[in-house]
């Protein structure tokens, strides 16, 4: 259940006010992890906190909280995954761990493939109609 994030990652946390503290939040829908750090997730905090309260906001900020725990890394950027975050997301013994703009997400290997193989084809159908600097 231990997790060691790989030294470019740990470098992008550490210029986080808060780098050893992070919140993991398992998406149900999507199947992964995302580790936020302390100002982003204060962020995600906020836009929820930000809607009018209805029974739509009590339900994400319970989807939220039900599904977010906060994480302490060590200095080597190792932590803790919980057994429920591992089951929602099918983590076994090879993940993938990849840096998003304002996330790192933890995959299990078999659902990464299928995920990116699917995104590869949005994105090259994106490039054909949208111009995008890249």
């Amino acid at each position: 259940g231990r997790l060691a994030l790989p030294g470019k990652l740990r470098d992008e946390l550490s210029r986080s006010e808060r780098p050893e503290e992070v919140v993991a939040y398992v998406d149900p829908q999507e199947g992964y992890l995302a580790f936020y750090p302390h100002e982003q997730w204060q962020l995600v905090e906020d836009a929820v906190n930000a809607i009018p309260e209805t029974d739509r906001r009590k339900a994400l900020a319970r989807q939220l909280g039900f599904n977010a725990e906060r994480l302490t890394l060590d200095k080597s950027g190792r932590g803790v995954i919980t057994q429920k975050h591992r089951e929602i997301a099918a983590l076994s013994r090879e993940v993938v761990v990849v840096g998003g703009l304002a996330k790192i997400e933890v995959w299990e290997r078999a659902r990464f493939d299928a995920q990116r193989a699917k995104e590869e084809a949005i994105v090259s159908e994106t490039l054909r109609t949208v111009e995008v600097p890249l």
